[in-house]
């Protein structure tokens, strides 16, 4: 109750731009317990997803807060860390792909994974689903996410490259370039359902054999 009180104060009494640096600020107070110091992070601003949901989304990403603090290369990264859900998810996009007549792994050479994160997705596709690939990109939003998986890849000698970008812009991040291969998944669901079909549609005019997703829009 009293938490309530005090942030729909704030809420009422400062300006959205001032609380988002302040969520900002908030979320990297190391010596504030974690969930505390999420919960106010994003209660802070939660009035803005009303306002511009597809906005309020990409500050979270973009800032590394919320949901994106779970992402972290050593939890993330390794076959023992890929969800069950996700494994069905390849295991299905390769029973596809062979029903199109390819080989998933010697004949798909190129992917993009939109909304990448740290690129453990596209480092298990890289190993385990599309060896042959030559050419891996990753673009996401969390420039944090970036740049620890970027670290993290480098060491292991991957050829999966990684760049900061927003979704709806992925065609100059990727040089309009065509891939193979498509992946998107958990990503629609932060966009509204108009934003998520315009996506869906530039993403089909970039992929050369098969787009695959999981997660609804918004």
């Amino acid at each position: 109750m009293v938490k309530d009180t005090a942030k729909n104060m704030v809420r009422a009494i400062v300006p959205l731009p001032a609380r988002k640096r302040l969520s900002i600020w908030v979320s990297r107070l190391k010596w504030v317990d974690p969930d505390r110091r999420n919960w106010w992070a994003v209660e802070l601003i939660r009035d803005f997803s009303e306002k511009d949901v597809n906005e309020y989304h990409k500050f979270l990403w973009a800032n590394h807060l919320s949901y994106a603090m779970t992402y972290e290369a050593t939890t993330r990264f390794g076959e023992e860390n890929m969800k069950e859900s996700r494994r069905s998810f390849f295991s299905d996009a390769a029973v596809v792909l062979r029903g199109l007549g390819v080989d998933p792994a010697t004949q798909v050479k190129s992917v993009l994974e939109v909304g990448c994160s740290l690129g453990y997705q596209l480092r298990y596709m890289e190993t385990d689903l599309f060896p042959s690939a030559q050419r891996l990109d990753g673009i996401d939003i969390d420039g944090y996410a970036i740049e620890s998986g970027e670290s993290y890849l480098r060491k292991t000698g991957s050829k999966v490259r990684l760049t900061r970008a927003d979704m709806e812009s992925f065609e100059a991040a990727t040089g309009g370039a065509v891939y193979d291969v498509i992946v998107c998944t958990g990503v629609l669901m932060y966009l509204d359902q108009a934003s998520a079909a315009r996506l869906v549609e530039r993403l089909l005019s970039h992929t050369g054999r098969m787009l695959a997703f999981s997660g609804l829009a918004s």
